[in-house]
């Protein structure tokens, strides 16, 4: 599953690229039926490229993976008819059944239920990385998840410069006041591979002059000459 930044959520904020997160999933809504319920759709339109997790309750000791099950809409009681009625901040935002009867009924299933809008996971926490080539010296700064490995940044790495496959990865570390250059594993994250950790290091090597960014260095496979 990919993680997307919540900068990268905020990007899709239009009707025909319409992307919510909700209790850490996000959902792709652009192609969503509303079934021309116009209402609806401008309040959906509201949140987004936003965080729509107030809206609803999410039962985290609920072990079941249905959805259904996990989310709970935010109800209070009606001081009128004294019903459990839904809680929505601004009107009807969500698709839910009415608690009154009601001859427009429709028994469609909500969109945070359905598991085929979600296209990957909202990172808890996204971080800049600069990626520089050691042979080239172009310097690219990346916001990228915490939750992503070095494979995953690799992919993201191909808008900037399409030799990725064809490189090392590595970083910086300082030993015993020697600076040693290390193949960094693809399969783990920025923080196991404690490539984050060398922001402690001494700041001409795992820092950017400007940005101070962590460094992660990127040379083809054949030749570390440069370093």
């Amino acid at each position: 599953m990919r993680y997307f930044a919540p900068s990268e959520v905020a990007a899709h904020n239009s009707r025909g690229d319409c992307w919510v997160s909700l209790h850490g999933n996000v959902y792709d809504l652009s192609k969503f039926s509303f079934k021309n319920n116009r209402n609806m759709l401008q309040r959906v339109l509201q949140l987004a490229g936003t965080d729509a997790s107030h809206w609803l309750d999410y039962d985290q000791t609920n072990t079941t993976e249905s959805l259904q099950e996990k989310h709970r809409i935010k109800t209070y009681i009606d001081p009128i008819n004294c019903l459990e009625s839904t809680y929505a901040q601004n009107g009807e935002i969500l698709r839910v059944i009415s608690e009154e009867p009601r001859c427009n009924w429709q028994g469609t299933m909500p969109w945070w239920e359905d598991e085929s809008l979600i296209i990957g996971k909202l990172s808890k926490k996204a971080c800049k990385i600069s990626i520089k080539n050691a042979t080239t010296g172009q310097e690219d700064v990346l916001e990228v998840p915490c939750e992503e490995t070095i494979a995953q940044i690799k992919d993201r790495y191909w808008a900037y410069d399409g030799h990725g496959d064809s490189y090392l990865w590595i970083c910086a570390r300082l030993v015993t006041d020697k600076v040693m250059f290390e193949e960094l594993d693809l399969n783990l994250t920025l923080e196991q591979n404690r490539v984050m950790g060398s922001l402690d290091v001494d700041e001409n090597l795992n820092i950017c002059s400007e940005k101070r960014l962590p460094v992660i260095y990127v040379q083809f496979a054949d030749d570390l000459s440069v370093l």
